[in-house]
């Protein structure tokens, strides 16, 4: 059954849910959660997918010149 609704969930296309509840079936220990809590880690598993996704695309189509990260920025801070 576990495999239908995994298949099911790939269909829909809420491969982060999928991808969370597999991974939640293999940690026993995950089972002394509440349903609520279990949901929420799914749910919040597909929203972040789908956040990085849309940011993914996002930096695609502007089309920086550049790959910079917040950890290659230098800055002086006044006073220091």
């Amino acid at each position: 059954m576990l495999q239908q609704t995994l298949d099911k969930l790939t269909r829909m296309r809420l491969s982060g849910m999928a991808q969370a509840l597999d991974e939640q079936m293999a940690q026993p220990e995950i089972t002394s959660l509440a349903f609520e809590d279990r949901l929420g880690i799914l749910v919040d598993r597909e929203s972040d997918l789908r956040e990085n996704r849309q940011l993914a695309r996002s930096l695609k189509e502007a089309k920086l010149k550049q790959q910079a990260c917040v950890e290659d920025v230098d800055s002086v801070i006044p006073g220091a």
